[in-house]
């Protein structure tokens, strides 16, 4: 697995919405985590969507608590204030 991409699906894992019980993250998944940021922007990724789609390059992903809000080019996605961006 592309590195890129464990990180991304360590960081929806890790980036789960804040409630009162939150499940410990296990040392596997933590070893990939760079962040906890309830926002975050992963810019120039590559999307692959999984319905046989072409894959699409050069995208920006968008994950708000834990879940993603938005995948557009890059350059398309409006950032919010204080997103973390991992590029």
């Amino acid at each position: 697995m592309r590195p890129a991409l464990q990180l991304c699906l360590a960081l929806l894992l890790a980036a789960a919405p804040a409630a009162a019980q939150r499940p410990a993250l296990s040392e596997n998944v933590r070893s990939y985590l760079h962040t906890d940021a309830p926002i975050v922007v992963l810019q120039n990724v590559t999307v692959i969507d999984g319905t046989g789609a072409p894959a699409r390059t050069n995208q920006s992903l968008l994950i708000e608590d834990g879940r993603i809000a938005a995948v557009a080019p890059a350059g398309a996605l409006t950032v919010p204030e204080g997103a973390e961006i991992l590029d």
